[in-house]
């Protein structure tokens, strides 16, 4: 069985942000979160790459700006 991740479940004004490992998940409702971790639970590291293949956001790391690129220089 592949190896479970620490998981931070932090409630927010609309839902809830999920921290497994250094990924983030949003669910705003909690059944959905609730089935999840279950399915999380019964097989992580399918699940993980089903998270990560069907991400909204797939950046990479050299892809992120810095605060300093990201704001625009006034002129």
């Amino acid at each position: 069985m592949a190896r479970i991740r620490a998981i931070e479940i932090r409630p927010v004004l609309n839902g809830f942000v999920v921290t497994v490992g250094c990924q983030e998940v949003v669910f705003t409702r909690i059944e959905d979160l609730a089935n999840e971790i279950i399915r999380y639970h019964k097989n992580p590291r399918a699940v993980e790459q089903e998270y990560l293949q069907n991400a909204v956001n797939p950046l990479e790391a050299a892809e992120i700006p810095s605060a300093i690129e990201a704001i625009p220089a006034r002129s």
